[in-house]
């Protein structure tokens, strides 16, 4: 279970950092490359076998991205990487914890790293300044966005293979480049 709550809450802190460097749609869209990440781990890791033919074609796109990256775009990456590990270590922690248990556990991983990163980077945290319309924003993302996310999650790695769940969520790039085009006004060029 530690593995992928770390892999969990390191991908949720990369992810808002990304956000903070670059648009919401170039991160959605690199942070679908944890379904090109998860074989390779799970390759890696739990030596599931991976088809040789697609060896070159994910080594070319690495290093395109590479190529094409800023610091935003590094960041958006690693999250993917850590996504990817919270799927193939998750799929396994999941033979020993349920998928309720899992998901407390990334969320605490997640809202531990975040606290530290928001005292060593951003000065700390300044709840005085915070508005009741803020506070409800919080708690609609920590709960609907983050917990809510984490447990569904969990819950298809208990039914499907997390090279399935990484397949699954290319659909949300799409969905952020909808919304962000209707939310924040951003453009796809």
């Amino acid at each position: 279970w530690l593995l992928p709550s770390l892999c969990m809450g390191g991908a949720y802190v990369a992810n808002n950092i990304a956000l903070e460097l670059t648009a919401a749609t170039s991160v959605a869209f690199l942070r679908s490359l944890s379904t090109m990440m998860t074989p390779l781990l799970a390759l890696a890791f739990y030596r599931r076998k991976f088809g040789k033919k697609h060896i070159p074609v994910q080594l070319l796109v690495l290093v395109g991205l590479y190529l094409l990256c800023g610091l935003g775009e590094v960041f958006s990456l690693l999250s993917a990487l850590l996504l990817a590990g919270a799927l193939i270590f998750g799929e396994h922690a999941l033979d020993r914890v349920d998928p309720v248990t899992l998901t407390t556990l990334q969320t605490a991983a997640s809202a531990l790293m975040a606290l530290l990163c928001a005292l060593a980077f951003d000065q700390g945290i300044h709840l005085g300044a915070a508005t009741p319309s803020v506070w409800m924003s919080i708690l609609y993302l920590a709960l609907f966005c983050t917990v809510a996310g984490y447990l569904l999650q969990n819950a298809a790695l208990g039914v499907l293979s997390s090279r399935t769940v990484a397949l699954l969520q290319c659909f949300c790039p799409v969905m952020t480049a909808m919304f962000s085009r209707l939310l924040l006004g951003e453009q796809l060029s």
